[in-house]
C-alpha cells in the first residue's frame, strides 16, 4: 500500500487545521461540518498520487454521501479511510474543548498492530504516556493503520 508524500501531508494537515476551525464558527462538532471545509481545502489525497483528481473528486462525493445517509456508499479503502477520519477529527475536536482532556490515545486495529510502522508511531511517547499525543496536536496516520480508535485522556490519566 502506497503511503502519503511529504507535501500530501502537508495538505492533509492544513485541512484538518481548516475543518476544526469550520466545526468551532459553527458551534457543531460534526463530522459532516468537518468533511466540507476538509474537502474545500484539498484535504481528500489518493495515497502517492497526489494529481488524481478525479479519484479526489469521486471520494469527496462518496465521503459526503456516506456521511449525509447515515452509512457506507463504499467499500473502497480511501473513501472508508476518509468518512473514519471525518468521524475521529469530529470527535477529537469535541472532545478536546475540555479543560480536563489533555490528549487522545490511539488504538491500532489488529491489522494495524502488526504493521511496525503503525507500532512506532504510537509507540513513541509524546510526554503524556505512550500512544497519548496532545489534544492540539493533528496526527495524520499513514493508511496502512487504517481502523484506529481514539479514547479522549484526562488530566488525572496522564502517566507520570
Amino acid at each position: 500500500m502506497q503511503g502519503y508524500t511529504p507535501e500530501q501531508v502537508t495538505t492533509i494537515r492544513a485541512a484538518i487545521v481548516e475543518g476544526y476551525e469550520a466545526m468551532r464558527q459553527q458551534g457543531k462538532f460534526e463530522p459532516l461540518v468537518f468533511a466540507h471545509a476538509f474537502i474545500g481545502h484539498g484535504g481528500i489525497q489518493i495515497p502517492g498520487k497526489p494529481a488524481n483528481e478525479k479519484a479526489r473528486r469521486k471520494v469527496a462525493q462518496q465521503l459526503l454521501r456516506s456521511l449525509e445517509t447515515g452509512g457506507r456508499t463504499s467499500k473502497d479503502a480511501t473513501v472508508v479511510r476518509e468518512v473514519n477520519r471525518a468521524q475521529m477529527e469530529a470527535q477529537w475536536a469535541a472532545a478536546a474543548v475540555s479543560d480536563k482532556v489533555v490528549g487522545f490515545r490511539i488504538t491500532l486495529s489488529p491489522n494495524a498492530q502488526a504493521n511496525p510502522n503503525c507500532l512506532a508511531i504510537v509507540g513513541a511517547d509524546h510526554g503524556l504516556g505512550e500512544a497519548v499525543f496532545r489534544k492540539l496536536e493533528i496526527v495524520i496516520l499513514p493508511p496502512e493503520c487504517d481502523g484506529y480508535t481514539i479514547t479522549p485522556v484526562l488530566e488525572d490519566e496522564v502517566e507520570q
